[in-house]
């Protein structure tokens, strides 16, 4: 007896959702590698969404970056993930002076409060662009200090940066918020110009960066404590 038309779809239907349904959850489900942090970073989609905190960082940086003629930074979640881990394990002392020594740009923060939003947070280092000599590619005031810097920005705007990532942390004891950004590739290094890839190209006045030392130009140093403190006497990181 011949198998009804109906039957036959049916039979069909089943044997090809039963095949190709493993196979779309596997690629859509596929966990991400489990790489080293420092190795291999992925750029986040450009559709996947990010938290409000993240798009504000990212845009923040990137009005800057356009404004300077760099490329625009992509967020990246490995990079957020060592912001916030370098945060979380600086709780007990809240110190945005002390580093986490890794292989990536880092701007640091520390407030008494969480009263500032992620594009607060950027402005201030942006801010530090009136102390920077384009001319000479270095800060107005040698050496820096905790008045006179400009690492953070030149870090912000360092136009072969590519990705960012920031993460925060409350600290015990009341002792107020720490804010670490990470970025990749790190910037400032000596005698390099922070725009060599910008569109076009900001005048130095000084010969390209092609044959400048590569030395890592106080990239790792945290922003001056910003004295809001319940207790006058407590001491002032240098």
């Amino acid at each position: 007896m011949p198998i009804p038309l109906f039957l036959k779809a049916l039979i069909i239907s089943t044997f090809l959702h039963a095949l190709l349904g493993p196979v779309e959850s596997s690629v859509v489900g596929a966990p991400q590698s489990g790489s080293d942090i420092v190795a291999n970073l992925i750029p986040l989609p450009q559709n996947q969404s990010l938290t409000s905190d993240a798009q504000a960082y990212l845009d923040a940086h990137n009005a800057i970056r356009r404004a300077k003629g760099v490329p625009p930074l992509q967020w990246d979640p490995k990079l957020a993930q060592y912001a916030k881990n370098w945060a979380d394990q600086s709780v007990n002392e809240c110190n945005p002076h002390h580093h986490s020594g890794g292989p990536y740009g880092e701007n640091t923060l520390w407030e008494q409060y969480d009263e500032r939003t992620p594009a607060m947070v950027a402005q201030i280092w942006i801010n530090e662009q009136a102390n920077y000599d384009q001319s000479k590619m270095q800060c107005k005031c040698q050496p820096e200090t905790s008045t006179c810097m400009c690492g953070h920005y030149t870090q912000v705007v360092w136009s072969s940066t590519t990705a960012v990532g920031c993460g925060n942390a409350t600290c015990n004891n009341d002792l107020g918020v720490l804010i670490v950004c990470s970025y990749n590739p790190p910037g400032n290094y000596v005698n390099q110009n922070p725009f060599q890839n910008a569109h076009p190209l900001p005048s130095t006045g000084l010969p390209g960066p092609s044959g400048a030392k590569k030395l890592r130009r106080n990239r790792r140093h945290g922003t001056k404590m910003l004295h809001r403190l319940r207790n006058a006497s407590k001491p002032i990181l240098p």
